[in-house]
């Protein structure tokens, strides 16, 4: 029924709780959707935009945020964090592939295209500075934040400063 649940205690009596990414997007039709209770404490909920109208007749409490995913078998679907680069957001994708990261996006060098059709997120992205043109028109949707950092290397994410000795 429902997958991508991180943490939390799933189904019980029908109703899903306590989670902090609660996917839905292995659903096919609102008779599954309807099949679920409740929904309560959940931190990003991602649901295929088909069974949104689905998702309304279900209880919710202290849902933080709903994402609407594009329905289909080219969604590439990322929960946590994902460290890559800007030439691989640029040419891992296919023209009609969307890419959806429920979690923090950490880009160690400059994007200058993106490569999906759509580019969806529910957290924070992290990438260098000059890549604010490409991420702007990349991201259809952003629930969360975007942070540009300078380029020195030293700044870079995933890298750490070498500590000077005193002399």
């Amino acid at each position: 029924m429902a997958e991508g649940m991180v943490g939390g205690e799933g189904i019980g009596s029908g109703g899903i709780s306590n989670v902090g990414i609660l996917g839905l997007t292995g659903m096919k039709s609102t008779e599954e959707v309807a099949g679920i209770g409740s929904i309560s404490r959940v931190g990003v909920l991602l649901v295929p935009e088909s069974l949104m109208s689905g998702l309304l007749a279900v209880p919710m409490e202290k849902v933080g945020a709903t994402v609407p995913v594009p329905t289909g078998e080219n969604v590439k679907l990322v929960t946590g964090q994902m460290k890559t680069t800007g030439e691989a957001l640029a040419d891992l994708g296919r023209e009609e592939d969307v890419l959806v990261v429920a979690g923090q996006l950490l880009v160690s060098t400059p994007v200058e295209r993106v490569g999906y059709s759509e580019m969806i997120v529910a957290g924070q992205v992290y990438a260098p500075e000059g890549s604010e043109g490409a991420l702007t028109t990349g991201i259809s949707r952003l629930t969360g934040q975007v942070f540009y950092y300078s380029g020195k290397t030293s700044d870079r994410v995933g890298t750490t400063k070498k500590a000077r000795r005193p002399h």
